[in-house]
């Protein structure tokens, strides 16, 4: 066991020092993480843990962390009590655990692994799904990462872990649906022919209804294409030349791996995005609009019929690999022992462990995962390897495992919830998944999902369709514009939270912005789906919790495909509910900049963070509002008896839609758009309001 007096830097030296006096305190490790970096490079030994475990912490690439001042607090940690901060003592003695928590200057960003002396690794570090960091450096080390070597590795692991899955794992082998079986096993359009690395025969394009290569297995890769657009692209114009040759040079590192990768993995055909659907020549492109169009309905049953998905986990663009440098192992810290004070005056010897790159932080916190696509096409893939930032991944139905931990374990439901990955858990388990909770759930995953970036917002529905043809062939409802028919209340209230995008195009009088994207958003998305938002969303109305006021007197929707495709054409819903007329400023209601710029309270809440009454803007600057009487409609309302924590009020709370003209009439029905949604006291706001009728578009 390595001593932590043996080689620290002076501020280290001056932390242990404390931890013999002191049994609580906060303590200036470094002024930022560059400075950490070099005191580790240095051969500080504490220095070098606490920055090896920011690597895997996935802290060391983000600008807002790297100018804060890295903070060591520590404190007893009593597993016993509820509350972690406990001062007592008891736990002490009995469950030796402390906690040292790393901070970036007042943001707490994760705990070192701390236990007393002697103890297990702790317990929090999922040991099923770690392993030893010994297996990473054993297979792929930071200077080998292109190597033969060190490809070889992984290519070894890799089929290793897809032979045991097709061998052994009964959920991951059937040729349909994760969730229900789908309609035939649908090969894409185009398929990309890997070639020989020995015959020198060079990648190219097929036709799959031109060649016999019906029942051909495929892998597909999942990746950001990141911000470079100069790389080869299928466009119509150079689809013959493509079906003979892809050119190499011309083709993103990315998508060289990813065919390095299937022709040494002993598959034949690779399924890429950029290659295999056509690629915009200019903005009236009809032949890559028709092909993107019947491509996009079946991407999800691309993912789901390939026989593994690659995965760019940790890269940001496509110019950047599978292969990605490893940082974390150009130090290799080991378990470090100080002695430190107890709250009871005893000295105790207390050890701490180098972190390992964890599945949270190497799935959780990628930088792929952050796309709106990838969620899709990692809930469907049956199998994926990631490539994430620091090691290499493996998860299917039955087996999560990395390098560390190649043997890996099983998906459990508690496992998932830690990971904040119930939905795929669930997804994945669609055909046993009780269907009164399948609404719920999927209002909840899209609060996640919403959060997702998009190149062009347009894509929120089509992006989900695979997810929701699934979820529809399980409980045999329609499925409009991201809403489930059964659940009309629970989909209209959905309300924007945190930063957004402003557009100004909903309210009357507003100029149409010169963006292409926006403009297809507007005319084709309806204003009272929560695609339509500039913004991650959440839902005000949860099934068990409130009750509908609405009645919902017909809808139409017309798509380009079916209608879990997401391409929507056209939209309407006529609605009943209580509908009458609000002024925002004679409620007192104020932008405070609190909660996001598009959020309206009354000055007597503004500085708490509840939903009970306030305006939630759907994509404007709710400062442009406060001065205007907009018409509302009561979607529901919740009882007294639905608030049990201390502080929530006691009254019925009602959610009700905020509205604007759009001077159009259907028939007798005026004409309506959302722009917001509004809680407020029920009794006193909506009790004895007339009901009425409206279109929404």
């Amino acid at each position: 066991m390595s001593q932590i007096s043996r080689n620290l830097c002076s501020s280290c030296a001056l932390f242990e020092e404390r931890c013999r006096t002191e049994w609580r305190f906060g303590h200036t490790l470094a002024p930022n993480l560059l400075f950490l970096e070099k005191s580790a490079s240095n051969g500080c030994s504490l220095c070098q843990l606490v920055y090896q475990s920011c690597i895997y912490e996935g802290y060391t690439g983000q600008i807002s962390w790297i100018i804060k001042p890295i903070i060591l607090y520590l404190w007893a940690y009593n597993l016993n009590d509820d509350s972690e901060n406990s001062d007592s003592d008891n736990g002490d003695d009995d469950h030796p655990s402390w906690r040292l928590w790393v901070l970036f200057g007042d943001d707490i960003a994760f705990s070192l692994w701390v236990m007393n002396a002697p103890s297990k690794p702790p317990a929090w570090c999922d040991p099923d799904y770690c392993g030893s960091i010994s297996n990473l450096r054993l297979t792929h080390s930071s200077e080998a990462n292109y190597s033969n070597e060190g490809v070889e590795a992984i290519i070894t692991l890799a089929k290793t872990w897809a032979l045991n899955c097709r061998l052994h794992h009964t959920k991951c082998t059937g040729s349909g649906n994760i969730s229900g079986q789908c309609e035939g096993n649908i090969l894409p359009t185009r398929l990309i022919d890997v070639g020989s690395e020995g015959d020198e025969i060079s990648p190219k394009l097929v036709i799959t209804d031109q060649n016999s290569v019906l029942g051909a297995e495929y892998v597909a890769l999942s990746y950001a294409w990141g911000s470079e657009t100069s790389y080869t692209k299928t466009m119509a114009s150079n689809l013959q030349v493509m079906t003979e040759s892809l050119g190499w040079s011309g083709l993103p590192r990315t998508i060289q791996d990813a065919i390095i990768f299937t022709r040494k993995f002993g598959v034949k055909y690779l399924w890429v995005d950029a290659l295999c659907i056509l690629q915009s020549e200019g903005y009236d492109d009809a032949l890559q609009q028709a092909d993107w169009h019947r491509e996009a309905d079946r991407f999800g049953q691309y993912y789901q019929n390939a026989i593994m998905t690659i995965s760019a986990t940790g890269a940001k663009g496509s110019d950047e690999g599978l292969f990605l440098d490893r940082p974390g192992l150009r130090l290799d810290p080991q378990p470090l022992s100080l002695r430190r004070r107890t709250p009871s005056g005893n000295v105790r010897e207390t050890i701490l462990y180098p972190h390992v790159p964890l599945w949270k932080s190497e799935i959780g916190m990628s930088p792929l995962l952050e796309r709106g696509w990838a969620m899709q096409e990692r809930v469907l893939s049956r199998r994926i390897l990631h490539f994430a930032t620091n090691c290499v991944l493996w998860e299917c139905q039955e087996c999560l495992a990395t390098e560390m931990n190649p043997a890996g374990a099983l998906p459990t439901a508690k496992f998932a919830k830690k990971a904040g990955e119930e939905f795929i858990f669930e997804y994945r388990a669609l055909d046993i998944w009780p269907e009164d909770d399948i609404e719920d759930s999927w209002y909840a995953f899209i609060g996640v999902y919403s959060e997702r970036y998009f190149s062009f917002w347009s894509d929120r529905l089509p992006a989900l369709s695979g997810i929701a043809a699934g979820v529809q062939r399980r409980i045999l409802q329609k499925y409009v514009a991201g809403i489930w028919e059964g659940s009309f209340a629970e989909g209209l209230s959905w309300m924007v939270v945190g930063d957004f995008f402003p557009d100004f195009s909903s309210l009357p009088g507003a100029t149409s912005t010169s963006s292409r994207e926006s403009a297809k958003t507007r005319t084709n998305l309806p204003s009272w789906s929560w695609a339509s938002a500039r913004g991650a969303v959440v839902f005000r109305l949860n099934s068990t919790l409130w009750h509908s006021n609405i009645r919902v007197e017909s809808w139409a929707l017309s798509t380009d495909g079916a209608n879990t495709s997401g391409q929507i054409t056209n939209a309407r819903l006529r609605i009943r509910g209580k509908f009458r007329e609000i002024s925002l400023s004679e409620l007192g209601f104020s932008c405070y900049d609190i909660k996001g710029r598009n959020c309206l309270e009354p000055r007597l809440i503004a500085h708490q963070f509840q939903y009970e009454e306030a305006a939630y803007l759907d994509a404007i600057d709710a400062e442009q509002l406060t001065q205007q009487v907009f018409p509302c409609l009561l979607i529901g309302y919740a009882d007294n008896a639905a608030y049990k924590a201390p502080g929530w009020p006691r009254e019925r709370v009602g959610g009700a839609l905020i509205l604007v003209r759009t001077d159009q009439q259907r028939g007798s029905f005026e004409e309506f758009r959302r722009i917001g949604f509004l809680c407020l006291p029920f009794n006193e706001h909506w009790s004895g309001v007339p009901e009425r009728t409206i279109e929404l578009v």
